[in-house]
């Protein structure tokens, strides 16, 4: 299985765990559950190899699959989720790995049920989400094999994208574990990254404790 990933500083995370906009611009504090399922469930800095550095976490995009016919049941199923749902994020890379980096980034998500997380990972094993984000770069996506057993349900694709004189391999993972949808992102040159699994292993462990 082959996988990149990112991770969210520290800093932001504390913002989203203290507060969480609400209506009419309210700040309303995430719940002691939340915060929990929040903190186990982006990648810590003892997740990743030794020497891999902290990056600034973009956070979810509510518009990431606008703008494409093939990407409208796509959008419509992310872009509420992605603007209400409680989330963290954080991104790692490796320093050594050059330009393009090798980098782990992820963004987990608190909803209030676990119909409501399988409705939304539900839209990224529809039939069309391989043509959706094949739209936002025009690189085929397949699916990543070799999943069976990963959290309760998931969904992964894999892009070769081409660069002039190398090749990056892109990955994208949603995990469900409970009522948590946790995205993992990975990119690496040539070939997937080999703690990636064990990323995605340990991560989704967290999250499976703090839920039992």
């Amino acid at each position: 299985m082959r996988h990149r990933v990112w991770v969210l500083p520290s800093v932001c995370l504390l913002v989203w765990l203290l507060a969480v906009p609400a209506a009419a611009g309210r700040l309303h504090r995430v719940s002691d559950k939340d915060e929990a399922l929040l903190r186990a469930g982006v990648i810590q800095a003892s997740d990743v190899p030794s020497g891999w550095m902290p990056d600034r976490p973009r956070g979810p995009d509510p518009n990431q699959y606008g703008g494409h016919p093939a990407c409208k049941a796509l959008n419509n199923a992310v872009d509420r989720p992605r603007r209400k749902v409680p989330n963290a994020s954080s991104s790692f890379f490796d320093p050594n790995s050059g330009d393009p980096t090798t980098t782990a980034s992820d963004t987990v998500y608190a909803f209030t049920s676990v119909s409501a997380a399988t409705k939304y990972l539900a839209a990224f094993q529809k039939k069309s989400a391989p043509a959706c984000l094949y739209q936002s770069t025009h690189v085929a996506a397949t699916p990543i094999p070799g999943l069976q057993g990963v959290g309760d349900d998931n969904a992964g694709y894999e892009r070769t994208l081409p660069i002039p004189g190398l090749t990056a391999v892109s990955d994208i993972l949603d995990v469900r574990v409970g009522r948590a949808v946790v995205e993992f992102t990975f990119q690496n040159v040539g070939a997937g990254i080999p703690p990636g699994p064990d990323i995605v292993n340990v991560v989704i462990g967290r999250v499976k404790r703090v839920q039992s």
